[in-house]
């Protein structure tokens, strides 16, 4: 039950956001599609997921769905473009600091 915790504090402008939903035709979320939010296995990834889920309806309207998959299966998903979901969670650690260490193996691009 996520309604309980506390989370860090909101450094974004909830009241901007909200007012670009309305401007988009969205007021307080209202027929905005839903979200899914892709996470990858793990009970920290699934917290984080839920906190996101929490958030974005409080502040926002917005429902989001939590999808989760095993990070072989993201990874696949983003490595080829067949995105499954619009927001997509994962974490990834290389072995050099260059930036095109994560980048290119994710994205497929070069930097």
């Amino acid at each position: 039950d996520f309604a309980s915790k506390e989370y860090f504090p909101a450094v974004g402008d909830i009241a901007a956001a909200k007012a670009l939903l309305a401007k988009a035709g969205y007021p307080d979320g209202k027929g905005f599609p839903k979200v899914t939010f892709l996470y990858n296995t793990g009970l920290g990834h699934q917290n984080i997921a839920a906190a996101v889920q929490d958030m974005w309806k409080t502040n926002l309207g917005i429902d989001v769905e939590l999808k989760n998959q095993e990070w072989k299966e993201i990874y696949w998903f983003c490595s080829n473009g067949s995105w499954s979901a619009p927001v997509i969670r994962q974490t990834a650690s290389v072995d050099y600091t260059n930036r095109s260490g994560a980048v290119n193996w994710i994205w497929n691009i070069d930097v």
